[in-house]
């Protein structure tokens, strides 16, 4: 019930708006969360971190108005607020210099200054200076420096990202030189993203999706591919022992737990190095009746700690960083 009543949102969506503006309908079902009170508790984080910082540089926005395209979702647990309502503008806004500002200041690798928000999927246009700055962005950047800072991985490495959204994460680590990334949804994320992605890096050789009887027919092409595109149902192909860094934002919380299980150990599978997740602390699926806190995802017992800690962007999440055996 859950997915059927998700995808069909989504489906519907991108029917009524058109894949052209995803990131004004479809990015708000992701992790771009649209807040229509500063008494959200997504509000309430970007304040706490605001006395950390302490900059008055989050005055320092302009926007063009974003226009009727926008309505965060058609599903009953969702704010349903337009986005073209003035209070809701304007409360976006403020929330995305608050996130912008803490990114900058914890971004040691000093991503934030050279990765770009590529206007293909029409995102909102808020910028400081002449510089646009997203929510989106800022997410990425804070997730890859948590996993630089407890790993030390480096950025040529082979990823598989598990419920990869439209490819906001690919579209970082391919920018820093990441050796591989594949990308592991359904449907119509999965073909959001393969399309996202040729748009935005032209230039890169691709694996789109497609049905696939056994991975030995296409590994020629898979092995030369820097992103590939892969249905959920089709993980169970892919090689052992070769990705270095798995990835789960805020998929594995929607799951059964025998499906979170299955997922969990094909990432053992497939990975020896890290695995990064951000998931909801407390997720309460009324659709199938399912209630998953921080504690019941059932990790390998020889997996290794090395962080957890409550998003800094939003105090609902938490995040975790695994060494892999």
């Amino acid at each position: 019930m859950f997915w059927k009543k998700h995808l069909t949102s989504h489906v519907n969506m991108l029917v009524k708006d058109g894949v052209d503006n995803f990131k004004r309908t479809l990015g708000h079902n992701y992790i771009n969360f649209l807040n229509k009170s500063p008494a959200s508790i997504h509000f309430k984080s970007q304040l706490d971190l605001w006395k950390i910082h302490g900059s008055t540089d989050v005055f320092q926005i302009d926007s063009d108005a974003p226009g009727s395209i926008g309505l965060k979702a058609d599903l009953e647990h969702f704010n349903t607020a337009k986005i073209d309502d003035p209070d809701t503008w304007n409360v976006y806004q403020f929330l995305v210099s608050l996130m912008w500002e803490y990114t900058i200041l914890i971004d040691e690798h000093k991503v934030l200054p050279r990765l770009l928000e590529p206007l293909y999927g029409n995102p909102l246009r808020i910028r400081r200076g002449p510089r646009l700055i997203t929510q989106d962005l800022s997410h990425s950047v804070s997730e890859y420096s948590l996993i630089k800072s407890k790993t030390g991985i480096q950025d040529n490495i082979r990823v598989l990202e598990i419920g990869s959204g439209y490819g906001r994460l690919a579209h970082l680590y391919k920018f820093l030189g990441a050796k591989k990334y594949v990308m592991v949804d359904i449907s119509p994320a999965i073909i959001v993203a393969q399309n996202y992605m040729h748009n935005i890096m032209p230039n890169l050789k691709y694996f789109d999706f497609r049905p696939i009887d056994n991975f030995e027919s296409v590994q020629q092409e898979f092995e030369q591919a820097d992103v590939c595109f892969m249905s959920a149902d089709q993980i169970s192909l892919l090689p052992d022992k070769y990705f270095d860094l798995a990835i789960n934002v805020c998929s594995l919380m929607e799951m059964k737990m025998e499906t979170i299980d299955y997922y969990l150990k094909q990432i053992g599978r497939t990975t020896t190095g890290y695995f990064y997740t951000k998931q909801w602390t407390h997720q309460n699926n009324l659709q199938d009746q399912i209630q998953l806190t921080k504690d019941d995802y059932p990790i390998p017992r020889d997996w290794t700690k090395l962080a957890d800690r409550v998003d800094p962007a939003f105090a609902r999440l938490f995040e975790q960083v695994w060494k892999i055996r």
